[in-house]
């Protein structure tokens, strides 16, 4: 907005620079040497010299603030574009994140699915130790079992006894 009103603003002067010079053109520059050299009362030539100067005064007036504005508006637009550089930055750096953060997604996804299949696969592999254990544990209380059942034969050297001897207390020894 503050571009528009300058731009307008120049218009209008621009405009008024064109009207001043289109009539300083057709007047010419002996005007003012007009003016001042025209034979006449002193306080004529003085107003005349008076109205030249304030016409000369107004002149450039009307050029400082044309050329003010034009420096506002150059500067306005050298901001506008920095600003426009630094949303592209900003947006190439968001487009760059968004593809980084799509990757770490896509990886986590992997990730998941691989950990979901090795939890499925370690269940298999549990329950399977498991069946193992309770296997090897009947086995083993089934030996224990047949063990005390055989008894010793009296009469017998201990050392032909091995095996068939029954263990002395249940638990730890």
């Amino acid at each position: 907005s503050d571009l528009g009103q300058t731009g307008a603003q120049i218009d209008d002067l621009s405009s008024l620079v064109k009207q001043r010079l289109v009539a300083l053109y057709k007047g010419g520059d002996s005007t003012l040497a007009q003016s001042i050299l025209t034979p006449g009362p002193a306080a004529e030539v003085l107003n005349d010299f008076i109205y030249l100067q304030k016409i000369v005064q107004h002149d450039r007036e009307l050029l400082g603030g044309y050329q003010l504005r034009l420096n506002h508006q150059n500067q306005n637009l050298q901001q506008l574009a920095s600003l426009r550089q630094n949303q592209l930055r900003l947006k190439k750096e968001m487009e760059k994140e968004q593809q980084e953060m799509l990757q770490l997604t896509k990886m986590k996804e992997a990730l998941l699915q691989k950990v979901r299949k090795d939890k499925n696969s370690l269940s298999r592999q549990l329950t399977e130790l498991q069946g193992r254990a309770k296997r090897i544990d009947g086995l083993i209380r089934n030996f224990e079992a047949t063990r005390n059942r055989q008894p010793s034969t009296p009469g017998t050297l201990f050392s032909g006894q091995k095996g068939r001897l029954s263990w002395p207390v249940n638990g730890r020894v």
